[in-house]
């Protein structure tokens, strides 16, 4: 697909003096590739009778490529799931396309097993999909898993999304850690570590807020205590032995001497910045994607809100209230109980801190309803805001 493309070999010390030609496929990395390869295989998407309202879809990015199909009992939906892999197989191969069977994985999501009944309870280890390998052509088994990863996000069997996030804070961890001599330096400006943290450290745990925005109090606790820990580093505000170790700052100060907003914020913001861009989008598969199906207050009792119900339950304030206090975080559910009763959700009490810094308290553009498109501008909690805010500009 690109053409006039060479390349040498290098084993870490010599480079091999042969010029190689690249005469098929794209080059990894690059901007265009994953374009061209969406181009090449968009047939694909649409094959076999794939996502033609018969409880058989297909989604895919560049190469990754998800096949998903719906049914109510193991076995239909083992073997509806096979042929379909193995026809998609067949047609990569007269593509010059190669599915690799050992990087592919299965997942089954379901109902946790106390709700179904014996004869729709999936055992991994009896539901394996059988292809063939595309060089030896020899059956291959697929393996089936609890928790797949696609595109950096690590998916359930529930759908809850808990395990990634999870799996982000201990990358941040791991990074931190790394990073020990830079954080610990003396040398090295507080403000330049804070940089450093917001740059290298912050976005792991930021990543796919959009999607898995709906945490339990513990799990953000969890977040917000980790940041803490880099933020006094950072700004070297532990207790000292001068004081006799009796000193204490604060969370309010020690984000105010930080100048950033707390990571429950931070991260509301980012999902509500993602969604707010939807109605600039021209193609209207993606724009469709804002769209919420099915009854979303069904769906809030039961602890199933797609992604996207996010605008509904930040256009009725249960995710930030007027004063900019993320009360999601802060009411108390374990986090696999997704769900926002909308009669008692704002009756809860608060569990842990809900002191606000500065750069918190200054925020104020969810009252900008053009941008946010679902924002009420004749809401209690619009109103509220903006009082606020007249007062915030007065001080």
């Amino acid at each position: 697909m690109i053409t006039g493309r060479t390349f040498y070999t290098w084993n870490g010390r010599e480079k091999c003096p042969k010029l190689f030609k690249i005469k098929e496929g794209l080059q990894q990395g690059t901007v265009n590739s994953p374009t061209l390869f969406n181009i090449f295989t968009s047939q694909t998407l649409n094959a076999f009778k794939l996502n033609q309202d018969n409880n058989t879809y297909s989604i895919a990015y560049a190469d990754d490529l998800i096949l998903y199909v719906a049914a109510k009992y193991p076995e239909p939906l083992k073997d509806q799931l096979e042929r379909l892999v193995n026809k998609i197989n067949n047609y990569y191969a007269l593509w010059n396309l190669r599915v690799s069977p050992a990087k592919c994985e299965t997942i089954v999501f379901r109902r946790p097993a106390r709700f179904v009944t014996k004869a729709k309870r999936i055992n991994n280890d009896n539901f394996i999909i059988e292809t063939f390998h595309p060089v030896s052509r020899e059956l291959t088994k697929v393996s089936t898993k609890s928790i797949v990863k696609y595109l950096g996000i690590n998916i359930d069997y529930l759908a809850k999304c808990n395990s990634h996030l999870d799996a982000q804070l201990k990358k941040a961890r791991n990074t931190y850690k790394s990073l020990g001599r830079l954080f610990h330096n003396r040398h090295i400006s507080s403000r330049a570590k804070v940089i450093c943290y917001q740059l290298l450290i912050r976005p792991l745990l930021t990543y796919a807020s959009p999607v898995n925005w709906n945490l339990g109090t513990a799990q953000a606790e969890k977040l917000r205590a980790f940041e803490r820990s880099c933020l006094r580093t950072a700004l070297n505000m532990h207790r000292r032995p001068d004081t006799d170790y009796r000193e204490r700052f604060s969370n309010k100060k020690l984000y105010d001497a930080a100048t950033i907003p707390r990571i429950d914020n931070h991260r509301i913001t980012l999902t509500r910045d993602y969604y707010s861009k939807f109605n600039q989008i021209k193609n209207d598969t993606i724009k469709n994607l804002k769209n919420i199906r099915g009854d979303l207050n069904t769906n809030s009792e039961k602890g199933m809100l797609q992604p996207q119900a996010f605008t509904a339950r930040d256009k009725l304030g249960y995710i930030q209230n007027s004063k900019n206090v993320p009360i999601i975080y802060h009411r108390s559910r374990h986090k696999s109980n997704k769900n926002i009763d909308l009669s008692t959700f704002k009756l809860i009490p608060d569990k842990y801190s809900i002191a606000l810094p500065k750069t918190d308290e200054a925020v104020f553009h969810k009252l900008d309803h053009k941008i946010y498109w679902w924002i009420d501008s004749r809401s209690s909690e619009y109103a509220k805001l903006l009082l606020r805010k007249r007062n915030y500009n007065q001080h």
